[in-house]
């Protein structure tokens, strides 16, 4: 079994009016080593830079990735959410994975059992019951 390593987070939140959404990414891109000692993590982080051996333009890498956000709005908007949905599963990190899922006081662990149509995840705990979360922090634990 491989230890994974964070590089990014992301934060999507619901306009209250149902206007719209608010993404907020965090990624690690030119950290090295030394950024990360003496601080306490969750879980293991790694960087861009870290991966690949490079340094990255910040302009350019905050460009392309807006680019491909807003690509995948845009396709949203006109195909809806199914295409997105289908991509989503052929390359699902967590797919056949278990999973913690951190909501406030509240912890959720069991298998991790996809995206309903609407975008929410599928969790089904040791007892069988299936939570459909519709935000929280999430941890893939060993796979099933």
């Amino acid at each position: 079994f491989v230890l994974d390593y964070k590089i990014c987070g992301i934060l999507a939140e619901a306009d209250p009016r149902g206007e719209g959404v608010v993404i907020g990414i965090g990624l690690n891109v030119n950290l090295t080593d030394g950024d990360f000692s003496g601080i306490t993590l969750d879980q293991p982080a790694t960087s861009m830079t870290l991966e690949r051996g490079d340094v990255f333009d910040i302009a350019d890498v905050c460009a392309r990735v807006t680019a491909c956000l807003q690509g995948q709005v845009d396709r949203l908007s006109t195909q809806g959410h199914a295409a997105i949905l289908a991509d989503w599963a052929t390359s699902d990190w967590l797919a056949g994975f278990r999973v913690r899922v951190r909501q406030d006081a509240q912890t959720i662990e069991g298998h991790y059992d996809g995206l309903t149509p609407d975008g929410r995840m599928q969790v089904i705990d040791e007892s069988g019951t299936p939570h459909s979360i519709l935000s929280g922090d999430v941890e893939r634990l060993m796979p099933d």
